[in-house]
């Protein structure tokens, strides 16, 4: 078991919560077939998920080098930067993890879950010295359309891990 705590910087619309077992394309098959796989559902519900209180949208122009303003954020909380280039949003949660030494957080793109458009990185970060508020990005795929993210949907999953416990697995 990891020591983690997760402190709200003030105005922080972005809300951390368990992983949910459900998902729209599984409630879509037939008798939700798609929940009788186990290894599929304990997948979904493995760490903690992030999500936003508002809609976020955003269209890209389809350019994908270095430069700035080829993504236009239609809606999205303050902090929402499509800037960095390489057709990439980012996005700077509000939320401050403090863990225990060696305990990194893997953040990635949710188990299961597809949003048309958009595709989440996936990162490891060491909470134990990270600083400031958790960060995100996503790598948009589809160019010329608004992508729209409805409010409390899962962006990321987010799973503590210990590195070197890890490494050191034979």
């Amino acid at each position: 078991m990891y020591n983690i705590s997760v402190e709200k910087a003030p105005g922080c619309i972005f809300e951390i919560s368990p992983m949910s077992i459900k998902r729209d394309w599984m409630d879509a098959t037939s008798e939700n077939h798609a929940y009788r796989c186990f290894p599929v559902t304990q997948a979904n519900v493995v760490g903690y998920s992030l999500s936003c209180k508002e809609d976020i949208e955003f269209i890209w122009d389809g350019t994908n080098d270095q430069t700035p303003d080829h993504i236009e954020i239609v809606s999205a909380p303050e902090g929402t930067y499509g800037g960095r280039g390489q057709s990439s949003v980012s996005f700077h949660t509000g939320l401050i993890f403090r863990t225990e030494e060696n305990v990194s957080l893997l953040v990635m793109p949710v188990p299961n879950q597809f949003i048309d458009g958009v595709q989440g990185f996936t990162t490891i970060l060491s909470t134990s010295v990270l600083e400031p508020a958790l960060p995100y990005a996503w790598k948009i795929t589809k160019a010329n359309e608004i992508i729209t993210i409805p409010a409390n949907t899962p962006i990321a999953s987010i799973i503590p891990i210990n590195l070197t416990n890890i490494q050191d697995t034979n």
